[in-house]
């Protein structure tokens, strides 16, 4: 398992991109330069431009359709979340460049199963390892809290079979995106599949946490007002 380390210097209209590699054993601290390329980016501000528009484009036509607060609330975190998954995800984007190798560092498919899982809870101590195996964990559970209102998902198997349809989607549209451009600058994991839907579900349990103890909030609220209603009579 590789971990990569990216300096980036903007010179003109071309991004120099060193891109440096630690050992295969985390406590080898011995970095060593492996590619200098000339790339075209597109970096985080492109994403995150145009969620702005269409989170903007959707405030607009939801007041326009007289949508309720909460709702528009709902689908405009929604929004703002998917946002930051492409963000996350396939940003930085190269989408021209040159290039010459010390080595080959392409991003590799992984579909063997707790690979990557099991390295990383070996190596957890580690705080680049630990970010990575929580982050994928953390990146999935607000898609369980709000994709179920937004989408208005019912049923019981339903859910869960978005679960798993959405970080499968996140790893092919990263696979998908290093074939167009021609680099596989992203690792495509089954590992980070199995995180994501881990996270999506914890996402869920709490969203139906949330949802009995307002249901029960709701109901000992309408005893009280029930017996104030009495003694009023």
């Amino acid at each position: 398992m590789y971990f990569y380390a990216i300096v980036k210097a903007r010179i003109l209209k071309y991004n120099i991109i060193i891109i440096l590699m630690k050992g295969m054993m985390p406590q080898l601290h011995m970095i060593v330069p492996i590619q200098v390329s000339f790339v075209y980016m597109l970096w985080y501000d492109f994403p995150i431009k145009i969620g702005s528009a269409l989170l903007a484009i959707y405030i607009i036509y939801a007041a326009m359709r007289h949508r309720k607060p909460k709702r528009i609330c709902l689908c405009s975190f929604f929004i703002v979340y998917l946002t930051l998954v492409v963000t996350l995800t396939l940003f930085p984007m190269p989408y021209r460049y040159f290039y010459f190798y010390y080595f080959n560092v392409e991003g590799t498919v992984i579909l063997k199963p707790f690979t990557t899982i099991i390295y990383q809870l070996k190596n957890i101590k580690y705080a680049h390892i630990a970010r990575q195996f929580f982050g994928n964990i953390a990146l999935g559970i607000p898609f369980g809290i709000l994709a179920p209102p937004v989408l208005k998902i019912k049923g019981k198997i339903m859910p869960y079979l978005y679960f798993v349809a959405f970080p499968v989607f996140i790893e092919l549209s990263q696979y998908a995106a290093g074939e167009i451009v021609g680099f596989r600058y992203r690792t495509t994991d089954i590992d980070d599949v199995i995180l994501n839907f881990l996270g999506a579900v914890i996402g869920f349990w709490l969203l139906k946490k949330y949802r009995r103890a307002a249901r029960r909030v709701k109901r000992n609220m309408s005893i009280t007002n029930n017996v104030m209603k009495l003694f009023k009579l």
